[in-house]
């Protein structure tokens, strides 16, 4: 059976840190710190002939060179010819920090990275916290996640297997070729049809089942997969703890919360598409549909992993092959339900209602994205910036679901992603990542931690327009909205992630009242990396005794490395350490400068 723990978007520690956390120190030569419990394993590498991850080593630098620094700004440039720097004027008892940057599309491999391999004036850290976990054992729950599996959407895979992108026509059928479609009489518990579901894990086969309407609301259709008695996925009775089927009280609030939803999600992200594509032509679903422009929310077991899956599934997902009419050489297509789809697996439905409100936000933006950057404008977004989208309408509607739903908290939102971001953010960049076990936990977490910075420092929800509607996906996307390059961004993103303080970084509150919708002006809240226990004390009361779990979750701020410690730096992505304590006015660091990647770039942060 599904574990009944509860998977929210969020990951979390179970022995606090004080401020920043070590990861522990190593020197440049060759080592692996690796972080164990028997749950999971996982390895920070570090490597001096640079075989760790995928290298950039076409851009070396081995020049000589000293900088100085007069003690005027919180952040040093350290230049890439730069081998000694010398900084004045600062004060006893302050931090020194230094930030390694990659704005560039490939990784760089530790062992071409810079590290601070002498430094006077100042106590160096040489990191007093492994990253392992040497006690706590098995923890008693079978998984790390604390919130559900993935939220899934699978147009960038189905463009690709189609190469639609080259064959799409964009213009609308002026004589039709397409059978117009009997619309369907809706009648709660009583109409039921035919539809398309998957039957594995990797959601790549799929069977025509019978599901039968459960709630219907002002734009959407709510149905549960079986007859109008079988109970496998719903019940008329009390609901059983820890199983998967739904009731009507609980198929009414999604089709409710849903209609609260729709239109706010349109205001800011853009409205989705409301034609189907039959031989590269456009048809009104409305005609052609037989469910015309509803959004139809499919229940029941994704992945069919109730009875096996261990560590959680897929909480949700969105397939754009359902915009497409008729049969087709592609497997998924010949699944297509003809019509507006998205997928809610029925376990987290029964147990955790209220995580799912939001994933209801999080998958219409995925059909809403198809829609706008798709449909309209003929560009295809890749799954990381996708799912960073997703997760930033969850949060720009977070208090509104708090505000209609008595059991939603900031512990259902993305926001409970964060703590797992503080421990692994180095694992990923921006991307989307899968190769290792929980390669994917790690760039939900990841790529909502830099949205969540990045709509709080550039504009709120109009930079969040701009990114969801602008003729432009991914890194392109982001500059175009910000009018700042990466390399700026990543220098003020690494920056926020080690100041604590109001005001800063992750920690600032914003309003619009210029989207105000039915009183509801969009609130995104201030966020502290560094007391997230306070803002998430569901999963900390949870967590926070089980040790086992420490290398997964930490609550009070990003950990940090050594001072020379070298890492892997993912694509757009970034790795922090403490260099030490200053003890006098004037210190002084010496970075290595050979076999060094000129693609990363170096920040010194006193703090």
């Amino acid at each position: 059976m599904k574990n009944n723990l509860l998977m929210v978007s969020a990951f979390v520690l179970f022995s606090l840190f004080v401020a920043c956390s070590d990861i522990s120190e190593s020197s440049a030569s060759s080592q692996t710190t690796e972080t164990s419990d028997n749950a999971t394993s996982s390895s920070v590498e570090t490597s001096a002939t640079g075989t760790s991850g995928t290298a950039t080593t076409n851009s070396l630098s081995a020049s000589e060179g000293t900088q100085s620094e007069t003690y005027s700004s919180d952040t040093i440039e350290v230049s890439s010819s730069t081998k000694t720097l010398t900084i004045s004027g600062l004060s006893s008892g302050q931090s020194i920090y230094m930030v390694r940057t990659n704005p560039t599309a490939s990784a760089i491999s530790s062992g071409y990275t810079r590290y601070v391999s002498a430094a006077s004036g100042l106590t160096t850290s040489a990191g007093t916290v492994t990253s392992s976990s040497s006690s706590g054992g098995t923890p008693e729950i079978s998984t790390p996640w604390s919130h559900g599996g993935p939220h899934r959407c699978l147009t960038s895979s189905l463009l690709e297997s189609l190469d639609v992108n080259s064959a799409f026509d964009s213009s609308r059928a002026a004589t039709s070729s397409l059978t117009e479609a009997t619309q369907i009489t809706p009648v709660v518990n009583e109409t039921t049809k035919k539809i398309y579901v998957d039957t594995d894990s990797d959601i790549s086969t799929f069977s025509k089942k019978t599901a039968t309407l459960r709630a219907i609301g002002e734009y959407c259709y709510v149905w549960v997969v079986g007859s109008a008695n079988d109970a496998t996925y719903w019940t008329s009775a009390r609901l059983s703890e820890g199983g998967e089927q739904i009731n009507a009280e609980i198929a009414q609030n999604i089709a409710d919360n849903f209609d609260k939803i729709y239109p706010m999600v349109r205001k800011v992200f853009g409205d989705e598409s409301d034609e189907l594509i039959y031989n590269n032509k456009r048809y009104a679903m409305e005609t052609y549909s037989d469910t015309g422009a509803m959004v139809n929310i499919v229940v029941y077991d994704i992945g069919a992993d109730y009875a096996s899956d261990a560590s959680g599934g897929t909480v949700g997902y969105f397939y754009a092959k359902d915009y497409y009419k008729g049969s087709s050489s592609s497997s998924a297509l010949k699944a297509s339900n003809g019509g507006k789809y998205f997928y809610i697996d029925a376990y987290y439905t029964a147990n955790y209602t209220s995580m799912v409100y939001s994933t209801l936000a999080h998958e219409f933006q995925h059909m809403v994205d198809w829609g706008v950057k798709y449909m309209e404008q003929g560009i295809s977004t890749s799954t990381w910036f996708n799912e960073m989208l997703s997760m930033l309408c969850e949060d720009m509607l977070k208090d509104y679901l708090e505000e209609n739903n008595a059991d939603f908290t900031d512990d259902d939102s993305p926001i409970s992603r964060l703590p797992m971001f503080n421990c692994h953010y180095y694992d990923t960049g921006l991307e989307y990542k899968t190769s290792g076990t929980y390669d994917v936990y790690y760039s939900y977490a990841n790529n909502y931690a830099f949205g969540a910075w990045l709509v709080r420092n550039y504009g709120g929800i109009d930079v969040l327009n701009a990114l969801s509607t602008n003729a432009y996906v991914d890194t392109a996307s982001i500059t175009a909205a910000t009018g700042e390059t990466m390399e700026s961004l990543l220098k003020a993103y690494g920056r926020a992630c080690l100041v604590d303080a109001s005001g800063t970084g992750f920690n600032i509150a914003l309003t619009q009242s210029s989207y105000a919708y039915d009183g509801y002006d969009y609130p995104l809240d201030a966020i502290n990396l560094w007391s997230l226990e306070e803002t998430l004390p569901d999963l900390y009361a949870k967590y926070a005794e089980n040790a086992a779990y420490s290398s997964y979750y930490v609550f009070d701020g990003p950990v940090y490395f050594g001072y020379n410690k070298q890492a892997e730096i993912r694509p757009y992505g970034f790795t922090l350490s403490k260099i030490g304590t200053a003890t006098s006015s004037e210190v002084t660091l010496t970075f290595n400068s050979s076999n060094v990647s000129s693609a990363q770039n170096v920040y010194i942060v006193i703090y």
